[in-house]
């Protein structure tokens, strides 16, 4: 259901990226746009109509009671900021919840068609492939990705000073 889901919102994004699209601001280099919020309701509908009693958790609004067991938690956009620049790094993401636990991930890229599923105690795939952990034993083995947050205070200084580290250990390269 998530993949199937995720596709079919991601045509959404598909189909407007690049183009002049209506947009929102949050917050400090955080937005909202019209496709945000058309991918919601579209994955929200697919959901209700898969799993009626399940509730829906999304970024830009559909926020239901919490009382259900089951939970869908979307980010309909993910890589608004990139979206809206025209960097095709930008997904849809799912995640399913019951009671608390998580048991599904799904990120998948509209324009790449790259998707990623992991399902709790089965794995995780990248485009049908099972994906592994890294078998190197040092980071100065390795290359690094890293994410930053709306958050330009605390946390933002947390993560320059973790990528400071990892250039310390000699990783090589970091990626955003």
């Amino acid at each position: 259901m998530g993949l199937v889901a995720a596709k079919q919102s991601g045509k959404i994004l598909r189909d407007s990226f690049r183009k002049k699209v209506s947009v929102q601001t949050k917050s400090l280099a955080n937005f909202v746009s019209e496709v945000d919020l058309q991918s919601e309701r579209l994955l929200g509908q697919l959901i209700h109509e898969a799993y009626p009693t399940h509730e829906i958790l999304g970024e830009e609004g559909v926020n239901e009671s919490g009382a259900s067991e089951q939970l869908w938690i979307v980010d309909p956009l993910d890589g608004t900021s990139n979206y809206l620049h025209g960097l095709p790094q930008f997904a849809v993401s799912i995640a399913y919840a019951d009671k608390g636990c998580h048991e599904l991930g799904v990120v998948y890229n509209p324009i790449a068609e790259d998707w990623f599923v992991a399902v709790k105690g089965q794995g995780a795939w990248y485009n049908g492939s099972q994906m592994h952990v890294s078998s190197e034993a040092r980071l100065a083995d390795t290359m690094v990705a890293v994410g930053f947050y709306y958050d330009r205070g605390r946390m933002m200084e947390a993560t320059l000073s973790a990528i400071a580290d990892f250039f310390r250990q000699n990783v090589h390269g970091v990626r955003r």
